[in-house]
């Protein structure tokens, strides 16, 4: 039995630093997005940075393919976006979360219970105090997992975990505090396996992999121990030129055997 999933962070934000005036309503997610997404036939499809926008063309998209949705919105409308086939029951919603922006719930797909969770970490100005919060976040997610356990679970999102780098400068980098290879160990100490593994001592853009701009690869899946990956996971290509309301990461596409 296999199931394939889709994440991505659609980058909806809302520009107030450059227009004051600018509503989350202003916005335009368009078909195009979800045309470009539906390529991939995934089972689901995890949209993280979501906003309540002008996005009726994006979400017909989805209906007219045959796929539910179930979202979690937070401050400002934003948050996750979910797409399921129709064929795939979702049981129930089980919990989220407003920092990090996280949604749990749980689906039935050939007679198996599989755990879905997808979370993004918030983000702020790239201090010190702010990489301390990021691993604040993703130490409340961890606990989460402690609670709920692991072995069917599939964890996916934007984890922001910034440049991976061999060595962390404690006075030059101040993701020391909260890195790659900080989440592989928690994930890894908890029977969890991560689909794309980075090598530090080359950046992603030399070895072709990247999910932002480029030379990040912040876009994460990893899953529980009962289940394996099919193929390694893969990043998109993407527009390294996309404007606000439309994605500016790869889509990583996976496919998991259970």
């Amino acid at each position: 039995m296999r199931i394939s999933i889709l994440e991505s962070s659609l980058n909806l934000r809302i520009d107030r630093k450059n227009n004051k005036f600018m509503h989350h309503s202003d916005y335009v997610l368009t078909g195009d997005v979800a045309k470009k997404q539906l390529e991939y036939s995934a089972d689901i499809y995890c949209n993280v940075e979501y906003m309540e926008c002008q996005d009726e063309e994006y979400l017909f998209e989805f209906s007219k393919n045959g796929y539910k949705r179930i979202t979690a919105l937070f401050e400002d409308n934003r948050g996750i976006l979910c797409y399921v086939k129709k064929d795939i029951q979702i049981t129930n919603e089980v919990h989220r979360m407003n920092s990090p922006h996280l949604l749990h719930f749980q689906i039935i797909k050939d007679d198996r219970l599989l755990n879905i969770l997808v979370f993004r970490v918030l983000v702020s100005n790239g201090s010190k105090d702010d990489f301390k919060n990021r691993k604040s976040q993703f130490d409340s997610v961890m606990q989460y997992i402690d609670f709920i356990g692991t072995s069917d679970l599939i964890v996916t999102g934007d984890w922001n975990h910034a440049y991976v780098r061999n060595i962390y400068d404690h006075v030059k980098h101040n993701q020391y505090i909260f890195n790659y290879q900080y989440i592989c160990s928690e994930l890894e100490r908890r029977g969890l396996k991560m689909g794309i593994k980075i090598n530090p001592n080359i950046p992603p853009q030399k070895s072709g992999l990247h999910s932002y701009k480029g030379f990040l690869a912040i876009d994460h899946i990893a899953i529980g121990k009962d289940l394996e990956f099919i193929s390694t996971p893969k990043y998109s290509s993407y527009d390294p030129y996309a404007p606000i309301g439309t994605p500016d990461h790869a889509f990583l596409f996976s496919e998991i055997s259970f």
